[in-house]
């Protein structure tokens, strides 16, 4: 059974009515019923009381003309996809009644018969569309809340119970330290054990918080200079750990297309993660470069613009396009994993066994995860067991 569509056809000149209601007579796969009405008042009296399924609208009417007209009837539409039936062929007048909200743009006379039909088909399809992403968009905006009520009951409800026990545990802590102080040594183990696992539950804290923001966070995207941030990561890691000596390899003039602070989250888990698995190596080295060279078309100073202030929209477009080519990577000769169980690694809580002897919440790997899929990338690790390990990762933006 062939499916019925209703359209109503605003069209003052009768001449150009009476055409298009001879081309939808043309329909093959589905059967239109046309109300034909010649004043935009007659129109929003008629959409309140018949249910259309798409709206066909000239814009120059005897009671409105132009833009108003489309702005008036998408106030009385109800969602239905408006396409506009226009005597001017006028590509900027075209694109202006799209951007506006209309679905389509046609020209009197350049569209005829089947065509005709399947643009009001295409524009009805669009419309739907539009309308489940608009619910979906809407449904993703009550879990972002959902989230931020979350993150606020980790910060508030739990941060502060927490900050009385280790609050507590520090004192009785230093009232064993202080010269004189009794107490056998169960006692100051015990104690000791609690300020650990009090520490260990606050970074815990920290990184969930740090999970959620990065799932929530509006991006932004700039020329970002990888080098730089490598070299100020390494720096603060050798002010921590003074006595260490570790063989740093950072190619230099390493540029990525990022948000520039999620960018540093990954560096940092990254870098530090190397630093901390190459500890018990006699000769730690840690690499950071890209397989990729840097493309021609951008050059290291453009790390200090803003890449929305390039005019030339196909220069942007060549930016981002090379550098989505770019595959990062982070290699160290540390104690390295089974390669087969690396997309465990990304888990989070989850920990290798040979991993689990060093400090770590397991939640590191899952936000590094989390930023470069917000970049519309990819991260994977290849290792060996006491071999070392390699992370590599791509951005999409």
């Amino acid at each position: 059974m062939q499916k019925l569509f209703n359209v109503l056809l605003v069209e003052d000149n009768p001449g150009d009515a009476f055409l298009i209601q001879e081309q939808f007579k043309t329909a093959k796969t589905y059967v239109y019923h046309l109300t034909h009405v010649d004043y935009l008042a007659k129109a929003i009296a008629s959409l309140a009381q018949n249910s259309y399924d798409v709206i066909l609208l000239d814009l120059s009417l005897p009671d409105s003309r132009g833009f108003e007209t489309l702005k008036t009837i998408k106030e009385h539409s109800f969602s239905i996809p408006i396409v506009i039936l226009s005597g001017i062929n006028d590509e900027e007048l075209a694109i202006q009644a799209v951007k506006q909200g209309a679905q389509d743009y046609l020209v009197k006379g350049q569209v005829k018969g089947e065509i005709l039909v399947q643009a009001l088909r295409y524009a009805i399809e669009r419309k739907l569309i539009e309308e489940q992403l608009k619910t979906k968009t809407a449904q993703l905006e009550a879990l972002n809340q959902e989230l931020e009520s979350f993150s606020y009951m980790v910060s508030h409800d739990l941060r502060n119970p927490l900050t009385v026990v280790k609050g507590m545990s520090g004192l009785l802590k230093q009232k064993y330290e202080t010269k004189g102080a009794e107490g056998d040594d169960k006692e100051k183990l015990y104690i000791e054990y609690i300020c650990q696992a009090g520490n260990r539950m606050e970074q815990i804290i920290h990184d969930l918080l740090l999970l959620s923001q990065v799932k929530q966070k509006e991006l932004t995207v700039a020329p970002v200079n990888v080098s730089e941030l490598a070299h100020n990561i390494i720096e603060q890691l050798q002010q921590q750990h003074p006595t260490r000596s570790v063989r740093i390899i950072i190619q230099p003039g390493i540029i990525a297309i990022a948000d520039s602070n999620l960018l540093n989250h990954v560096l940092e888990n990254l870098l530090q993660n190397a630093w901390k698995y190459t500890a018990k190596q006699q000769d730690s080295c840690i690499e950071l470069g890209v397989i990729n060279s840097n493309p021609i078309e951008v050059s290291a100073s453009l790390a200090k613009l803003n890449l929305e202030e390039i005019d030339d929209l196909n220069q942007r477009n060549r930016i981002r396009s090379a550098y989505r080519k770019l595959v990062y990577f982070i290699r160290d000769n540390g104690i390295g994993f089974n390669s087969a169980i690396a997309k465990q690694l990304f888990t989070p809580f989850h920990r290798l066994d040979n991993a689990k002897k060093f400090e770590g919440t397991g939640i590191g790997l899952a936000i590094v995860q989390s930023i470069i899929h917000r970049h519309r990338g990819r991260v994977w690790a290849k290792a060996e067991e006491n071999r070392g390990a390699t992370f590599f990762f791509t951005l999409g933006l």
